[in-house]
């Protein structure tokens, strides 16, 4: 793994993570981790894709992992305004990336929970960039409580300031995802996975799990609506195929009927999507119990 930084539009540093090291690559997947964690949790899947001949390209979000550490800012905030298009832009530089050292080889973009909102927003934005998407914990939610929400996020950040973390939103939105699990010893990532180990993990790493402030809220929840918008989902490409995978027991995906729901409006649109449910399993699918069987599904997407 060699690790890079790339600038992005506002030229501000980007923590990238090629993973090249692929005697015969036959494809390229760009990796888009999800909020509050980061994508070097990600090296177990990482490994398995280069061990079938697939180049990785990894980064960390803006408010994430290394880049917050580039950028010296701190955890859950993006941007001061627009933050969500400046994300997906970020997407596109390192698209780019992709395109100018492999531009011979396919290119897929997978993205996790919120990166799999930001991978529905890139598909929308720069769709003809890349071949294939694959969206893991992806979700959809009621438009009117959606905009309840961007008025209460905007309202708390003016109130508060742009840096405020937000601990009643974060308590009506990812708290609210370990409700199934509570008991009098549950950590609260009980959402997360059926793996102990995993949880631990997550649980101990200061690069996971903060919270967000109201900026991010808002410029996260204004681009989940964008995307839920059937005059932009008009500009998907239709020859791109999307695979959905989620845990049957992912509170996010409100226990598949969101998972549904987006498959749904992308069948509206003729584009070819393919979903798939894992019995048991939770939010984090590629590290949880049944993983092995995860990496294969997606193994067989990639080269379909």
């Amino acid at each position: 793994m060699k690790e890079i930084t790339l600038k992005g539009q506002d030229n501000l540093d980007l923590a990238v993570f090629v993973y090249d090291d692929v005697k015969n690559p036959i494809g390229v997947v760009q990796l888009v981790h999800g909020s509050c964690e980061h994508s070097q949790r990600y090296t177990e899947f990482i490994e398995y894709l280069n061990s079938n001949d697939y180049i990785v390209v990894a980064s960390d979000h803006r408010g994430h992992g290394k880049t917050a550490q580039l950028q010296n800012t701190m955890l859950g905030f993006f941007a001061p305004n627009d933050g969500w298009n400046i994300l997906i832009d970020d997407l596109k530089v390192i698209n780019d990336y992709i395109h100018q050292n492999y531009g011979d080889l396919k290119i897929t973009m997978m993205g996790h929970s919120m990166g799999s909102f930001m991978v529905r927003t890139y598909l929308i934005k720069y769709g003809s960039t890349i071949n294939k998407a694959i969206l893991s914990g992806t979700a959809w939610y009621n438009p009117f409580l959606m905009k309840y929400a961007i008025w209460f996020a905007r309202k708390r950040k003016k109130k508060y300031g742009q840096y405020f973390r937000d601990d009643f939103i974060w308590s009506l939105s990812y708290k609210s995802f370990n409700k199934k699990w509570i008991s009098h010893n549950s950590t609260g990532n009980e959402w997360l996975s059926i793996d102990e180990e995993n949880r631990i993990k997550f649980s101990k790493d200061l690069t996971c799990g903060f919270m967000f402030t109201s900026t991010a809220f808002l410029d996260m929840f204004l681009g989940i609506v964008y995307n839920q918008k059937r005059k932009n989902m008009k500009h998907v490409p239709k020859d791109i195929p999307v695979l959905l995978i989620s845990g049957e027991d992912d509170p996010v995906g409100a226990f598949k009927k969101g998972v549904k729901k987006t498959k749904k409006s992308f069948d509206k649109q003729k584009i070819k999507t393919e979903m798939i449910f894992y019995k048991d399993l939770r939010h984090e699918i590629v590290f949880d119990r049944d993983k092995e069987l995860v990496f294969k599904d997606v193994l067989n997407f990639l080269k379909s």
